[in-house]
């Protein structure tokens, strides 16, 4: 009797096995792999074009100038955005620094703020920000790891966006040829989750900017100096999950209060928090439901779901997989509700 177990079985055993390990190794990086190859698709069109001028180095000249450019646009950028944001916040303290001494600050501050909330609620806030102290010098060490993680996580992303676009055409062409679906079934899923990164990056980029649009105008009109710069700092603090334009927002608001204006900081809390703070969930649905042809409910829920599930990287996961979802089933429905694989 032959107890000999069969080849087919024992390899696909493996390749399971071995798949699942894999998945596990790779899991700490998925973020950082998705975010990569995002990008990648995004900046496709470039490396395409210069390494048509390149061709004779093999795609690695190209992706390298690529990602040179990529710095070049949006990271170097948002150095000296940052750069100034802490120019200005430093500016509007020492504004009120002249003025006031930093007790005088706070208790003015308290005032202001004690006027506009319900009585009983015991503000102090000396005591509080004796506790954020205390609590950043507690949690010092976790917060330089965190800074090394982000370092090397941005380190590990440039790479990664290198091979993506340098070997992603011959990556693309494995998966087709390993995947048991027809050609054209593959090529339709692909091409739906392409126009899905590009219409999701472009789409917050655009929503990005008429955040920062909507918060400039919000200063101009309550009197608040270098609105424009503040806008465009908030575009890109917009990108920022959880916090958002209040980067810019909640400091603004402080020092209003604090210099004693207080109907310039309640109307510009009240703008900033309805007419800002909604355009979001307004735009977010539409803009990106456009792009992928999905009811914006849908992509609302989708978006929502993935910052729960996946943090803030979510807010690409969840309508990417909606658009997968969307892919599979048009293609279920084109050959009258049965597929027929070759």
């Amino acid at each position: 009797m032959d107890t000999k177990i069969h080849p087919k079985y024992f390899f696909f055993t493996l390749l399971i096995l071995s798949g699942a390990l894999a998945f596990f190794l790779y899991k700490p990086f998925l973020n950082v792999l998705i975010l990569s190859a995002s990008l990648s698709l995004v900046f496709s069109p470039v490396y395409k074009w210069l390494n048509s001028k390149m061709s004779w180095q093999n795609g690695w000249l190209a992706s390298t100038f690529t990602i040179l450019l990529f710095i070049l646009i949006l990271c170097i950028p948002l150095f000296f955005l940052g750069k100034s944001l802490f120019k200005e916040t430093t500016s509007l303290y020492n504004s009120l620094t002249s003025t006031y001494d930093s007790n005088e600050i706070l208790e003015n501050l308290e005032m202001q703020i004690s006027k506009f909330s319900p009585s009983g609620i015991d503000i102090d806030l000396k005591r509080r920000i004796a506790d954020f102290i205390s609590s950043i010098s507690d949690n010092l060490g976790s917060f330089f790891n965190s800074t090394l993680n982000t370092v090397f996580s941005f380190f590990l992303m440039i790479l990664s966006m290198f091979y993506f676009l340098k070997d992603g055409e011959r990556w693309k062409k494995a998966i087709i040829f390993l995947s048991p679906l027809p050609d054209k079934y593959d090529d339709k899923i692909i091409g739906r989750l392409k126009r899905a990164v590009n219409g999701i990056i472009f789409g917050y980029l655009f929503i990005g900017f008429a955040q920062g649009a909507l918060l400039g105008f919000g200063l101009f009109i309550f009197g608040v100096e270098n609105a424009v710069l503040f806008g465009l700092i908030a575009s890109i603090a917009s990108l920022v999950p959880v916090f958002g334009t209040g980067l810019v927002a909640i400091p603004v608001i402080l020092f209003l209060f604090a210099s004693g204006d207080s109907s310039a900081a309640i109307g510009f809390l009240i703008w900033s928090g309805i007419v800002v703070g909604t355009s979001d969930e307004i735009l977010r649905p539409f803009v990106i439901g456009h792009h992928l042809n999905i009811p914006p409910i849908l992509i609302l829920f989708s978006v929502l779901g993935g910052l729960s599930m996946f943090g803030p990287l979510g807010f690409l996961i969840g309508p990417l997989i909606i658009s997968l979802l969307h892919a599979l089933v048009s293609i279920y429905k084109e050959d009258g509700k049965v597929v027929k694989f070759d």
